[in-house]
C-alpha cells in the first residue's frame, strides 16, 4: 500500500488534503451490523493496532480516532467533491 498516493484531492490544486490515514478491520453479523475487530492508525507500523482486547482507553481512542477519520472522509466527498446547486429554489422552479 506505500504506493498509492494519499491524500490528493483535484480541487485542492495539487496540495495535499491532510486526513488521518487509519484502516478498519469489521465483522459483518448476519443481522447487518459491523462488529469492529482491529484498528489500525499508521498503516505502516504494527505497532498501531488495537483490538477490543487491549486496555479499554486505548481501544476507546483507537475507534474516535477511526470515527473522526471516517468522518473527514464523508465531509470530503460529499460537500467538497459533490456540490448540491447553489439555489435549489432556481432547480425546483426549472424541473416543474
Amino acid at each position: 500500500m506505500s504506493d498509492i498516493k494519499r491524500n490528493l484531492i483535484p480541487l485542492t490544486n495539487g496540495v495535499p488534503f491532510v486526513i488521518a490515514d487509519c484502516i478498519g478491520l469489521f465483522y459483518a453479523t448476519k443481522d447487518g451490523k459491523f462488529l469492529p475487530i482491529a484498528i489500525q492508525l499508521i498503516p505502516t507500523e504494527k505497532t498501531s493496532i488495537f483490538t477490543p482486547f487491549d486496555a479499554e482507553y486505548d481501544w476507546m481512542l483507537a475507534k474516535m480516532f477511526y470515527r473522526a477519520t471516517e468522518s473527514c472522509v464523508h465531509e470530503v466527498i460529499n460537500v467538497t467533491l459533490w456540490k448540491p446547486p447553489s439555489n435549489r429554489f432556481d432547480l425546483q422552479e426549472k424541473l416543474a
